[in-house]
């Protein structure tokens, strides 16, 4: 998995974009493996690449420990590691693009509740995650450790007969310390706003996915999907030494579309 991680980072790259930034079309591509250490206990690793207007963003590597605690929940951590192909301007003695991996390192934790009705599976899925960002960042713009709140509803198709489940599923994500700043903020008098601290609490992205998993043996399985995300985020433009803001800060939204194709060797 490192390996592939390395060949795909010395692909030409798109200019840079933060975790999960707006972009017109993204693709992704996985490869895993889940061990059974135990009864109800599983190591899963995976690496997976991530395509942005079909050049390289990200590759994103994987490891964590999953445990069916009953019958209708499992407990979850996994650790993420993540290097993102970003771009700069060299402008010391002539302007020129240096490109370099900006490293992200994750840590998430997730309880999923199910409910069989029939042939259908409803499921709830809370996850929450912190993102530490390697960079030396303006931290009166964005947290140094970023941390959010994915909530999924998820709800599957078994066939009567046939390996091909079917599903569908829509999570929101809440930024839970984004920088806050006082009311100025969006006024014309910015510069007097104040910094409050990393208080700001909103939704920044719901994704819906639209999918279908393949058992081929017992060993294999390839996952299909479709999704799409509506993003929305705050434009935070101030110094970095210091608490005062360059313009008034403005919220924008984008739509994003994509697909993606996995696979898992279970055993």
């Amino acid at each position: 998995m490192a390996a592939l991680s390395a060949a795909i980072l010395a692909f030409p790259s798109v200019a840079r974009a933060d975790d999960d930034d707006s972009e017109p079309f993204l693709a992704r591509i996985t490869a895993g493996v889940d061990y059974k250490i135990d009864k109800g206990l599983h190591l899963q690793a995976s690496e997976e690449v991530r395509l942005y207007d079909f050049g390289f963003n990200r590759s994103v590597t994987t490891v964590g420990l999953e445990y069916k605690a009953a019958k209708w929940l499992k407990i979850g951590a996994d650790y993420n590691l993540i290097g993102i192909k970003a771009t700069d301007t060299d402008t010391d003695y002539s302007p020129s693009t240096i490109t370099y991996t900006d490293w992200r390192h994750r840590f998430g934790v997730n309880f999923t509740e199910s409910l069989k009705a029939g042939q259908f599976t409803f499921s709830l899925r809370e996850r929450f995650q912190a993102t530490y960002d390697s960079e030396d960042i303006n931290t009166y713009q964005r947290p140094q450790t970023a941390l959010a709140l994915r909530t999924r509803f998820k709800v599957s198709y078994r066939p009567v007969q046939g390996n091909v489940r079917p599903y569908l599923s829509v999570e929101p994500r809440f930024m839970l310390n984004g920088c806050k700043w006082d009311s100025n903020s969006t006024t014309s008098s910015y510069s007097s706003s104040e910094y409050l601290g990393n208080k700001d609490v909103y939704l920044n992205r719901v994704r819906t996915r639209l999918g279908a998993d393949w058992r081929i043996d017992k060993h294999s399985s390839i996952e299909f999907y479709g999704l799409y995300d509506y993003l929305r985020d705050k434009n935070i433009d101030s110094k970095r030494k210091s608490a005062i803001l360059k313009e008034a800060i403005t919220t924008t939204t984008a739509n994003r579309f994509g697909i993606g194709i996995g696979y898992v060797y279970s055993f």
